[in-house]
């Protein structure tokens, strides 16, 4: 079956630190392609609410770790492995935001059957992610709130495993036209 674009549907998962881009890296393939997107995070924004506790940095990481705890380092992925299966059965091209665990990944290729997966890992420099996420509306970042998180993601779950290992690297350094073109030229070697 093939996506919207007349492509082969495909899981396009990205990687990256907070602060690179991810969720508009997600939003941009998802227009490129024609398919959908799956914030995984959101996942953990759910359980969340569904305590009763406020989104705060120091509660969506101990959060996640109960999730991880539970469920095993694929937890999310696991969670949302249905949706995953669905979307390519339709023939759509499914975009997940974001891996941060190696298992995550492995465990979503396992899902796709026939249809390709594909690892996009986005980088951008430290100081260029604080001024992002310091202005961001949604959840903004302190620089020290940050360094907290990258401590937490590339040390407890390890999230450099699949930044390191993708299929294709952004560096997000520059203008949001750039970005984008970047992104373009990924989807046209799918």
């Amino acid at each position: 079956m093939t996506s919207v674009h007349g492509q082969q549907a495909v899981l396009l998962a990205v990687a990256g630190l907070c602060g690179t881009g991810k969720s508009e890296a997600a939003a941009h393939l998802e227009q490129l392609t024609g398919g959908e997107s799956l914030y995984l995070g959101g996942l953990i924004l759910s359980e969340i609410k569904k305590r009763g506790q406020a989104v705060t940095p120091a509660v969506e990481r101990t959060v996640q770790l109960e999730v991880r705890n539970q469920l095993g380092p694929a937890a999310l992925a696991v969670l949302a492995q249905d949706t995953v299966r669905k979307v390519l059965a339709r023939g759509q091209t499914l975009v997940v935001d974001a891996i941060f665990v190696w298992e995550e990944f492995q465990h979503l290729q396992k899902c796709c059957g026939n249809h390709k997966a594909v690892l996009i890992s986005i980088h951008a420099p430290f100081q260029l992610r604080c001024a992002r996420l310091g202005k961001r509306l949604v959840r903004p970042l302190t620089s020290d709130e940050i360094i907290k998180r990258d401590q937490n993601e590339t040390l407890r779950l390890g999230t450099g495993v699949p930044i390191a290992l993708g299929d294709y690297h952004v560096v997000n350094d520059g203008t949001l036209a750039e970005y984008h073109k970047k992104l373009g030229q990924i989807c046209g070697q799918l």
